[in-house]
């Protein structure tokens, strides 16, 4: 990338004005350790543009409000995979739907509704859905909808393809590749698979900013994916987060966070099960 045309590169205050601006659309704190990268992603955007400098992309930025997603864009993280963190799709098998079939005995519901809050291009969302339909097997009558959602346009453009080459699928195990994903070609002499329509089908893909005072979604999910996203926010506005999210988790429903990841200290009625899942018991306060 020629980041040399550009001179020496952000000055703090072009690197002061840039982060705020990012903090104030999307949440995401950008470190001073990661100025690389994030130069990295602005010369990349302003090639497009034909922009020189720094400042006549910041100018751009106010002047064409719609470019924001694509800052936002270039700097969201979109590192995932396939089933990571093994033991939390194993609890979505078995303990999980142990609880929701105990929860909806008697009721007439057999609905089951999942969001995943940074979905990023797919791979929790699709490994979601077939934990479920796993541990469901023959049992007719569930009705499995998953919300995928991301800051990123452009990642969720590659969820709404759901097709991955042989790198993204490495964590598949090889029979679940066989049942839920069909041949899709090969880009780059790599072979691409397609996740089965009878899976997608289950998945909504929606543009939210967790850093927007609303969201456009309903409260009462039996669980909400929140893995690796903490980490980008300072923490008063991680308690914020989590609190927020606890609101949509129905009573006895889970919230799932990264194993590292804590919320020791944030009153959020939540209950510790297992390293990363807590359920909820209360009310945040």
């Amino acid at each position: 990338m020629p980041e040399s045309m550009f001179g020496s590169g952000l000055s703090a205050l072009q690197f002061k004005n840039f982060t705020e601006l990012i903090w104030q659309e999307s949440g995401i704190r950008v470190p001073e350790d990661e100025k690389d990268m994030l130069v990295s992603r602005l010369v990349k955007r302003m090639l497009a543009l034909k922009l020189d400098t720094f400042d006549a992309y910041y100018t751009h930025l106010h002047r064409e409000p719609s470019e924001k997603i694509y800052l936002i864009d270039s700097v969201s993280t979109n590192m995932t995979g396939f089933f990571r963190e093994p033991k939390h799709f194993g609890f979505l098998k078995g303990d999980f739907l142990n609880a929701i079939r105990q929860r909806r005995s008697g009721t007439g519901s057999r609905k089951i509704s999942i969001w995943s809050v940074a979905s990023s291009t797919g791979e929790e969302p699709y490994s979601i859905a077939i934990s479920v339909l796993e541990g469901l097997g023959s049992e007719a009558g569930w009705e499995l909808s998953v919300l995928a959602s991301d800051i990123s346009t452009s990642a969720l453009g590659r969820l709404e393809t759901a097709t991955y080459d042989e790198i993204a699928m490495k964590g598949v195990p090889e029979a679940l590749k066989k049942k839920y994903f069909v041949p899709a070609g090969s880009v780059g002499g790599r072979a691409q698979h397609r996740v089965v329509e009878s899976v997608r089908k289950r998945i909504l893909g929606r543009r939210i900013n967790l850093h927007d005072k609303s969201w456009p979604v309903s409260p009462g999910f039996d669980a909400i994916f929140c893995r690796n996203v903490l980490i980008y926010f300072d923490n008063s506005a991680q308690k914020e987060l989590v609190c927020r999210l606890c609101g949509y988790v129905a009573m006895g429903g889970y919230l799932v966070l990264a194993s590292p990841e804590s919320i020791m200290g944030k009153k959020c009625g939540l209950e510790l099960v297992t390293p990363g899942i807590f359920k909820k018991v209360g009310t945040c306060f």
